[in-house]
């Protein structure tokens, strides 16, 4: 099975566009798709900064709930993403291929990186049809 992950840039709600108001507080979300290239299938995880933060462990957590929501039955796995040291390339998405191979639900996990400036994945066209539509309001997301 072939997944590609990434984290949408930050979304700040409410969207204003009108003067003064633009430079009051927004609310920062984050938006973690996962895309089964496999099904041709995009899950996307959203939650918000008063939740959690963006760094490595809400990564793992999405990544574990999209494992452990049955994407796949195969054993084989193979995960691209972008080079994001933060997210992406740090222990805990290490001990994160460790306890999946460890529960059972992949026998090989090969986590591949692409080079600077081909950086297009296919979770980036989740995106880009959600940034189409006007808003959240007709995005199907589940919470986490």
């Amino acid at each position: 099975c072939t997944i590609s992950m990434d984290l949408q840039q930050v979304l700040s709600l409410p969207a204003l566009t009108y003067g003064q108001m633009f430079y009051l507080r927004q609310l920062s979300c984050y938006n973690f798709g996962v895309h089964v290239d496999d099904t041709n299938k995009g899950n996307m995880y959203l939650w918000h900064e008063g939740i959690s933060g963006h760094g490595g462990n809400e990564i793992a957590s999405c990544i574990l709930k999209a494992v452990t929501s049955g994407i796949t039955k195969k054993q084989k796995l193979t995960v691209w993403s972008d080079n994001c040291a933060g997210q992406n390339k740090n222990r805990i998405m290490i001990f994160l291929w460790i306890y999946l191979i460890t529960k059972g639900y992949f026998k090989e996990i090969n986590q591949k990186f692409l080079v600077s400036g081909h950086s297009f994945l296919s979770c980036d066209r989740d995106f880009a049809h959600m940034k189409k539509e006007k808003g959240l309001r007709n995005v199907k997301c589940r919470l986490i």
